[in-house]
């Protein structure tokens, strides 16, 4: 009996934390104090190499998604420039703001989109309350280029302009094999973290 509460209580630590493991930061102090644990070795041989699995797959994710970020942040830069026109562009910023004056170059928080090209995410996805409405473009010597992409009463501005940019910086990662084996891993690791939450879920109930 004592075993069997022991065995529930990791498995229920496991299930807190499976969702999260990739969604989150893909490499946490979890997975590596996973084996650590003398309870672990109480579990299931099955479940503990999947579990082994999913950690080497999360780990492995780390690397793949610092390479990824760094592409599409090129990407974005050399489709910006082509977009709009541009030489020496040296980064590019989405500004994010509650609230906002007409041709405001910046705003309350700034970044780069870069995961969200290397997930195929939209890039104008934010907080509840919060808007993105400038897309600022530097070159090298921090010349400012600025792209409305919201009134101040939210009417969305140069969409056109921005659907193009956007297309291109798509189009570009598509064709970058990091970019695309990195969503492949992710996409699987993550179905694999999903799956095991069922699994987990599922040996709960069985030792209630």
């Amino acid at each position: 009996m004592a075993s069997g509460r022991l065995v529930k209580r990791l498995l229920w630590v496991y299930s807190i934390f499976a969702p999260y493991l990739i969604v989150a930061s893909l490499s946490t102090q979890f997975l590596n104090n996973i084996a650590s644990d003398w309870m672990y070795y109480i579990l299931d041989p099955n479940l503990r190499a999947r579990l082994e699995d999913f950690q080497r797959k999360a780990r492995a994710l780390g690397p793949a998604k610092d390479l990824a970020k760094t592409d599409c942040g090129n990407i974005i830069m050399e489709a910006a420039s082509e977009a709009f026109q541009l030489q020496d562009v040296n980064s590019v910023f989405l500004w994010t703001s509650r609230s906002w004056d007409e041709d405001q170059p910046t705003g309350e928080t700034g970044r780069a989109p870069a995961w969200e090209l290397a997930m195929d995410l939209d890039p104008l996805r934010t907080t509840r309350g919060y808007h993105i409405h400038t897309m600022q473009i530097l070159d090298r010597r921090e010349q400012s280029f600025s792209v409305p992409l919201l009134s101040k009463d939210k009417v969305p501005l140069r969409t056109a302009s921005f659907h193009a940019f956007w297309e291109l910086a798509k189009k570009k990662a598509a064709a970058n094999g990091e970019i695309t084996s990195f969503r492949e891993s992710y996409t699987g690791a993550r179905e694999l973290a999903i799956e095991l939450e069922q699994t987990l879920d599922s040996e709960i109930k069985r030792l209630r």
